[in-house]
Parts: structure tokens; sequence; C-alpha cells
């Protein structure tokens, strides 16, 4: 454990940061149900009560974890698009994002987000369903200036093509879990060649 000496010169925010990072590996690697405040404590190399000083229980902990995987994709989408040379690229970009968060970039998060998706709370659906929505919005306002500026057709119902996409990358995270890698890449590329021909003009 650690001395009181070098407790204090972690500052609070540093702590939280450094708990929720233990946490999240934590919460990946036992699930919610099996993670114990007292194993990301010993992990931290910290005492429970500590924890407590940050988080009210071990569901709170969990709460905060989801939000700050969340935010860090939320974050990573909007990268994507402004730092594409232009919209057609962006959006195409921000669909494979997506995907490369199943398959490759963030295991430890991907983990986090299918779990949190399958959990019967009320506060951690409702915290999934605001990340759903947050992801939603922001494809939908980038459908919504492709079609502005005649990068996507005209007759495309924004709010619909959104969560056309979303259901697309949610079903490939399912066949993930069923299917071969390869034979899942095959049908991504697919389904991003089958929007780039008959959504996306030029």
């Amino acid at each position: 454990m650690e001395t009181e000496k070098s407790f204090n010169r972690m500052t609070g925010k540093d702590r939280k940061k450094q708990i929720l990072r233990v946490a999240q590996h934590v919460f990946a690697e036992d699930n919610y149900y099996g993670a114990t405040i007292a194993r990301i404590a010993e992990e931290a190399h910290i005492t429970e009560p500590t924890i407590y000083l940050y988080y009210k229980n071990k569901k709170d902990l969990f709460i905060a974890v989801i939000e700050d995987c969340a935010s860090f994709q939320l974050n990573a989408l909007k990268r994507i698009i402004n730092d594409a040379d232009n919209l057609k690229d962006a959006l195409v970009n921000l669909i494979r994002e997506e995907y490369n968060f199943i398959t490759q970039v963030t295991p430890d998060i991907e983990k986090i987000m299918n779990m949190a998706r399958i959990i019967n709370d009320p506060d951690i659906k409702a915290c999934m369903l605001k990340f759903n929505s947050d992801v939603h919005e922001l494809v939908k306002e980038n459908i919504e200036k492709g079609v502005e500026e005649g990068v996507i057709r005209d007759d495309v119902d924004s709010d619909a093509l959104s969560r056309i996409l979303m259901g697309v990358v949610g079903g490939m995270r399912t066949m993930l879990l069923l299917e071969p890698p390869e034979a899942v890449d095959a049908i991504f590329i697919y389904a991003v060649d089958l929007f780039e021909k008959t959504i996306l003009r030029g």
C-alpha cells in the first residue's frame, strides 16, 4: 500500500484518473459482477476507503468508467471528422473508425461497453442511452451537412440513416462473437462499399 507521503503527492484529480484507469482494466477482466472494490484498490496500490472518497460504491465507479470510455470514443469520432480532407471522407472514416473500436483499437473499452449494454440496471442503461444518443446526433449532424453540401443524396432521412449505420456497426459487434474475424471484415468492407455507392454522390 502507498505511504501517506506518496498518497499526498497525487492530486485528487490525478487520483480519480488512476482509479478509473485501474477500474477499467479490472472490470474488463472480471466483468461487472465479478469485480470488487478490494481488487481495484489492490491493483491501484491504495486502500479501499480511498476509493470511497471518490465513488459511493461499485456501481458509481462502473458508471464513471462507462462515461470515461464513452467520452474517449466520442472524442475520437470527432477527431476523425475534423481531420478528414472533406466531408465524404469524414463520413466513410467515421464508420470505419467505429468498426476499428470493436476489432482492434481499444479491447478493454469495447469489453466495458458491451458489458454495460446487457446489464439490467436503470442508471447504467441511462448512461448507455446517452452515449448512443450522442453518437447518433454526431452522425446525423454530419449526414445533414453532407446533404447540404451535395455529398449525400438529398432524399435520405438523416435520422433513419444515422440509426441504420449505427445498427450496421452493432451487427458487426454481434457477428464477431459468432463468426471468424476475417468473415466479418469482408462483410464490413461490403457494407462500406454499399454505403459509398448508394448513399454518397460522386
